[in-house]
């Protein structure tokens, strides 16, 4: 039974019926507390106390779970429903989540809505509010609002407007409306929840063109082999990813909006690249990418494993390089581009030493330019990619 923020007046009649039908309510403390007294027939239980009570439980029993919240949202429910689906006929009657009740004070819809738990999990919020124009997240234990506005800041949104909802319907409600930035200062209690507003979100699903992107002297994988590179690291929404050597960031930025659940560390070295590629972050709102200052290997140990690695530039270091990643994710795909055969060579060296047989593609792309009343196709140079992943 969703008993919804614990306040006597938003429970559900059909909750409130059925708690007094059963012939035990099992609570936890905070809910025993404000609502337990409905019934004689109730018990305050810890989580451990409720699971041990209903595994001993007589199978005739008609014993009734009252949970916060709704019971389809970030509930004990789906707990009981997969661990006793087979034992019992269970019944669910749902109540108001947070989420709605958050929405309805601030008069705004929340179908679109992405919504995430981080209670009592370790979640990062930035991912989701780049390619979302609304975030709902319910916070507790380690993450509350203010530790995840301060991942907002830091990777640069701290611009964003976010809302905190204390004790939702209860008499110490509070509702606290700020910038990223303001709140990350701030202290909230452990029964908190947040909304993020983004109305600058990019959607993942868009293809980059070379257009898109800040250019300077740094290089830049071109967008026939970006695209190509991007198809064999085979990047999933929740991956984290590596660029190594940078640039501009045109493959880091692609990535990311294809990892748009996950984090991408990119690599870079030259100081002109870093700006660059961070100018490009902003620009193109993608606040998933991490910019490192560092020659790999240094700072690879550092970093969470990989589940995909795309190597641009090495800097006469691919071996150690390719090392150092299949030591931290045996099994993280690798993606390396060379325009010479010596790199080339090293490439398909450094791989079989790790028992992965590469596959091996060249390509040469053309572009059409027009010259006076025609045009004509202009051939960039060809370009090795050499990918692979252990067991395939």
């Amino acid at each position: 039974m969703g008993a919804g923020p614990g306040s006597l007046a938003l429970l559900t009649g059909e909750v409130r019926a059925a708690m007094a039908q059963t012939d035990l309510l099992l609570c936890t403390p905070r809910l025993h507390r404000q609502l337990g007294a409905l019934v004689a027939n109730s018990r305050s239980m810890g989580l451990p106390e409720i699971f041990a009570a209903l595994d001993t439980a007589p199978d005739s029993a008609d014993w009734g779970v009252l949970v916060s919240g709704d019971v389809g949202f970030y509930s004990l429910a789906a707990s009981l429903q997969k661990r006793y689906k087979d034992r019992w006929q269970l019944c669910f009657l749902p109540g108001i989540s947070s989420l709605q009740l958050l929405c309805a004070r601030l008069g705004v819809d929340y179908q679109d809505t992405c919504m995430l738990s981080a209670h009592g999990r370790d979640m990062q919020i930035v991912p989701w509010a780049c390619y979302n124009r609304q975030v709902f997240a319910l916070t507790g234990g380690v993450l509350r609002p203010q530790q995840l506005c301060a991942q907002l800041l830091a990777a640069g949104l701290g611009k964003l407007p976010v809302t905190v909802g204390e004790d939702l319907a209860l008499p110490s409600e509070r509702i606290t409306t700020g910038t990223a930035a303001e709140l990350a200062e701030q202290t909230f209690g452990d029964l908190s929840v947040m909304l993020v507003q983004n109305p600058d979100a990019r959607d993942p699903a868009r293809c980059l063109h070379d257009s898109d992107f800040v250019r300077g002297a740094a290089p830049m994988t071109k967008e026939p082999v970006r695209a190509l590179c991007l198809a064999y690291l085979e990047v999933a929404p929740g991956d984290c990813v590596y660029d190594i050597g940078a640039g501009t960031g045109s493959v880091a930025v692609s990535a990311a909006y294809r990892a748009c659940r996950g984090t991408v560390y990119a690599l870079e070295r030259d100081p002109e690249a870093l700006a660059l590629l961070r100018q490009n972050i902003a620009a193109l709102g993608a606040y998933n990418v991490v910019s490192v200052d560092a020659e790999a290997p240094d700072k690879l140990a550092a970093l969470p494993l990989p589940d995909a690695v795309f190597i641009g530039g090495s800097g006469g270091k691919l071996g150690d390089i390719i090392d150092q990643v299949l030591l931290k994710n045996p099994a993280a795909r690798l993606v390396i581009t060379a325009i010479t055969l010596e790199t080339l060579q090293r490439a398909i060296q450094a791989l079989q030493r790790h028992d992965i047989e590469p596959q091996i593609t060249s390509i040469s792309a053309a572009n059409a330019k027009k010259v006076g009343a025609s045009h004509m196709m202009m051939g960039q140079n060809p370009v090795y990619i050499i990918s692979g992943r252990s067991g395939r």
